[in-house]
């Protein structure tokens, strides 16, 4: 036979409709959001770390002043390493600039996104995200500075995930810097007069479990080129080429945020659900008692009350993971594509996505149903049948006779409903904090641009790039590198600096500064035992003075520990600032460059060149050495060699070199043109820095968007359904006060002004809680996902908008139930019970 309260799950269904039609609206969106993100950020996870082995991705590149003959690379055999030519030029087009490379077939192949590969003369197919953010299309020209270019293809490099133009930089950037490829004869054509890049990309024939790993094979292999060549410009493994690993680390720390908005948005919607079916229980309770009476036991009449909200959420869980396997899916990988440079994916099946989006909501969604419904059948059977409360000895809270008769009313609407007004208040909390921090990112963004120029050390900061050949001790790479970076700009202050790394699960790099004595730039008296440290370091990490921190080296078990001084208004970057000699005394850095040599070697050596500039010789031949050694004194080969360097840049005292004190780079207040580009790693000054900022916008704007309008939505919902649930709950007693002769706007002002009240109460309290409780995840979240820092900015602009759109929205809710009270039938208060 079959159960005859079966029958009831239509009517019950149909009675409480629009409640789980915004209920499935709801789960259908939040399982959406997150099936989707877990999936596109997983299926390009996938290709991303696929593409390191399908396209032969490098383990590091090196750079030379020359291109090597096919004999010198031959020379550099090392444990069965391969060399392949990757040879560039920045190519200016206007203020863009794009990195044009000979078509690739052995390593960092290109991926054709669009289009095809150049096969003529004068056709480059140029990265896709670059072509988007400036709205090149194929079959577009390009004019630059060596010819015009017609785009045939939109490509992605997979050694440019990222497109950072030098790998110093703090940020990509897609708008301004792109790369792409171009024919071998092209290339050779084009840029025969222009300045090439040479670049050799390596790979090794060995796998390697992590890091660290890397970095002790990438030091043996430095210190090889080092032996074999003269003069080794740049040299960056794969491990620290910010272009390629970049991005892998970004997409690690993308989901988290989304899962815990998922969670807590099923947790409060779970809610709101089981206290309807409370509602509805109570309101059944003799039916429910006569049921018991009957012989039905607890766990059917749980099955029978638990059915709907389980059927509605398997549903919402269904649909939403249809729609977050194909729409929505499609939606994350455009916001992914819109900020990396990734090759074309394959969506992959994720299992973890199906646990987290829809097995953890789905128990969420059970287990709170379960124990609302459970805790109303805990009554007996008469007690139920009978509608007694559960605690018979509750009193009602007394309100005082001379508070007038609709106020009192509305408090005691207030208390009666007080569970349903604090999943409001929550509801409100939640969904104000979604759309503050959708709202509140640009304003962020907006702050630290303006307060840039105010919080730079400097208008202009020269970070210097040592050659790598430097380390190995060559005494014409030391004089070409001090020469090079001498400056006659005025004001221009040198500094030392080096770079090491947090010892957190997050680590980050924070910048050592040694400063001279009496700085115009950093404007403190520091003693020799002193260390300050940026205001933007100590508030990242709450430090104060007094404290202790340590740091490593990166990639090394070598650690430093130091104890904070006082801290410095600087929230640019996480810094370090001490005196210069203690920083160098610290890490062991000095003038070696002359440390091969004897005093009376140096004196030796400085006797020949005043010789030579008595003489007026620029260059010595071995005939002319063997003359003045039988005057001076007997030079080896590689000083010979040296002295001809040191002719050859016109130096004529040795006191030139052994007086050079080791610094990192300049502060100035102007542009600092004197300096060998060669040797000039970055420069940060305000563009640089708002480029920073514009790349944030780029990447994130449209994201905000979504997010601000999806917490309104929310809020618009939570409104809804709980305002309905109150008007529901007190059905009866509205028809009752109608048939006592109380008018509709008499009775609005009974039953929806509490909720009106209330939720503008809500909006002011919860909009100020919001704001600290936002402040303190950002620091977290910044703290934990982001290097560097981003301070947090509260613009009371943006909360007084929010409030002001949430009494709007609040106002239309309240004017649909307005006209759902005023169709309440007076003979719902005349039905009596049997």
């Amino acid at each position: 036979m079959r159960n005859p309260v079966h029958h009831r799950y239509l009517r019950l269904f149909k009675r409480d409709l629009t409640k789980y039609i915004v209920t499935f609206l709801i789960l259908v969106v939040a399982i959406s959001i997150g099936s989707g993100m877990l999936v596109a950020s997983d299926s390009l996870l996938y290709a991303y770390h696929e593409s390191f082995q399908l396209n032969y991705i490098e383990d590091g590149y090196f750079e030379t002043v020359s291109a090597l003959s096919q004999k010198k690379l031959k020379a550099l055999a090392y444990q069965k390493t391969t060399y392949y030519e990757n040879f560039y030029h920045d190519e200016s087009c206007g203020e863009k600039t794009i990195r044009l490379f000979k078509n690739r077939t052995q390593v960092d192949l290109v991926s054709v996104m669009q289009g095809r590969l150049p096969q003529k003369n004068n056709e480059i197919a140029i990265d896709r995200l670059f072509a988007l953010n400036n709205h090149y299309q194929i079959g577009d020209t390009i004019t630059g500075q060596h010819g015009t270019y017609t785009i045939c293809g939109l490509v992605a490099l997979s050694d440019y995930s990222a497109l950072f133009e030098k790998n110093s930089d703090s940020m990509f950037n897609t708008v301004d810097f792109g790369v792409g490829v171009m024919t071998s004869n092209s290339f050779e054509k084009d840029f025969q007069n222009a300045k090439i890049i040479y670049r050799y990309s390596y790979r090794f024939h060995q796998n390697f479990q992590n890091d660290t790993e890397k970095a002790k094979a990438s030091e043996k292999f430095l210190n090889h080129l080092n032996q074999k060549i003269t003069r080794l410009i740049a040299y960056v493994p794969e491990y620290e080429n910010q272009a390629i690993t970049f991005t892998g680390e970004d997409f690690s720390s993308d989901t988290v945020m989304v899962e815990i908005f998922i969670y807590i948005l099923i947790v409060i919607i779970a809610f709101i659900s089981a206290i309807s079916i409370k509602d509805t229980m109570r309101k059944e309770s003799a039916m429910i008692g006569t049921l018991r009476a009957l012989g039905f036991y607890r766990w059917e009449m749980t099955r029978h009350y638990l059915i709907l909200p389980l059927m509605t959420t398997l549903i919402g869980a269904l649909v939403g993971n249809i729609l977050g396997y194909t729409a929505i899916k499609n939606i994350f990988v455009g916001l992914y594509y819109g900020s990396y440079s990734l090759p074309p994916y394959h969506t992959l099946w994720n299992a973890l996505a199906l646990v987290e989006t829809t097995c953890i909501p789905l128990i969420l969604m059970v287990c709170i149903h379960f124990f609302m419904i459970r805790h109303e059948l805990k009554r007996s059977p008469l007690s139920l049948i009978n509608e007694e409360e559960r605690v018979k000895h509750k009193k009602h809270v007394p309100l005082s006779p001379r508070i007038p008769l609709f106020d009192r009313f509305a408090m005691r609407v207030l208390l009666q409903n007080k569970s349903v007004f604090l999943v409001l208040l929550c509801g409100i909390l939640f969904s104000n904090f979604i759309a503050l921090f959708g709202l509140m990112l640009p304003k962020i963004l907006d702050h630290y641009q303006s307060s840039i120029k105010s919080s730079m050390l400097a208008p202009y900061t020269y970070i210097l790039q040592a050659p790598p050949s430097l380390a190995s001790g060559k005494m014409d790479e030391a004089v070409s590198y001090i020469k090079g970076v001498q400056t006659k700009v005025k004001g221009a202050e040198k500094f030392t600096a080096y770079t090491l790394k947090t010892t957190n699960t997050h680590s980050e790099e924070v910048i050592l500064y040694g400063i001279v004595a009496k700085s115009k730039y950093v404007h403190l008296k520091l003693r020799q035992d002193q260390v300050y440290i940026s205001s933007a370091y100590a508030q990242k990490y709450h430090l104060k003075k007094g404290m202790t921190l340590k740091l490593k080296e990166p990639y090394k078990k070598r650690t430093y520990t130091f104890k904070i001084s006082g801290i410095y208004h600087y929230e640019g970057a996480l810094c370090l600032f001490m005196t210069q000699s203690k920083l160098q005394k610290i890490l062991g850095i000095q003038s070696r460059l002359t440390s091969q040599f004897t005093n009376a070697k140096l004196q030796e050596m400085n006797t020949f060149l005043q010789v030579c500039d008595d003489i007026g010789y620029d260059f010595l031949r071995e005939e002319d050495f063997d003359l003045m050694q039988a005057l001076v004194g007997h030079l080896t080969t590689s000083e010979k060699n040296m002295i001809n360097e040191l002719l050859k840049y016109h130096i004529r005292d040795m006191r030139d070199i052994t007086s050079f004190t080791y610094f990192s780079g300049y502060f100035s207040k102007e542009k600092m043109t004197d300096l060998k580009s060669q040797y000039v790693g970055s420069v940060i000054d305000e563009n640089s820095l708002v480029a920073v900022v514009k790349q944030l916008e780029t990447s994130m704007g449209s994201i905000m968007q979504v997010v601000t309008i999806a917490a309104l939505f929310i809020y618009c919902v939570l409104i809804y359904l709980l305002t309905k649930m109150i008007i529901e709950k007190n059905k009866k007693s509205i028809s009752l006060t109608k048939v006592l002769g109380f008018s509709n706007r008499e009775i609005t002002s009974l039953y929806l002004r509490p909720i009106m009240i209330s939720a503008i109460a809500f909006q002011g309290i919860t909009l100020f809680i919001d704001d600290r409780l936002l402040k303190e995840v950002w620091e977290a979240a910044v703290r934990m996902e982001m290097s560097g820092f981003l301070p947090y900015y509260t613009s009371l602009s943006t909360i007084i908008l929010l409030a002001v759109a949430g009494m709007i929205l609040l106002i239309g809710i309240l004017f649909l139930e307005y006209h759902r009270v005023r169709h309440i039938p007076m003979e719902i208060a005349l039905k009596g019970h049997e």
